[in-house]
């Protein structure tokens, strides 16, 4: 479609969990609020939630060398997702504090 031409994208329409119509879903949309929130979380708070949502991603690997089914991936992709975002906010919260 056009939005997709307009990117220069030329890969295939996205399907799935993270497709709405025909344009693909948000991944990186967040509020002020939620911004400001992330980034006045201490450190500690920060490794601790990583922790707990390594416990969950890992819990599901039983043995040495498991290949990973569509529905592990499926399972855990929204919580990557949100991690990898909230990491980006964060650090970009830091680089701010340094070089203002």
């Amino acid at each position: 479609d056009a939005f997709r031409e307009s990117l220069g994208l030329s890969l295939p329409p996205p399907t799935g969990p993270y497709n709405v119509g025909s344009r693909p879903f948000v991944l990186n949309h967040t509020t002020k609020v939620q911004r400001q929130s992330w980034q006045k979380q201490p450190l500690e708070e920060w490794i601790f939630e990583t922790y707990q949502q390594c416990q969950k991603v890992y819990a599901g690997i039983k043995e040495d060398n498991q290949k990973l089914s569509y529905q592990y991936n499926y399972e855990y992709v929204g919580m990557l997702n949100d991690q990898l975002l909230k990491g980006g906010i964060r650090l970009a919260g830091i680089l701010n504090e340094v070089f203002s």
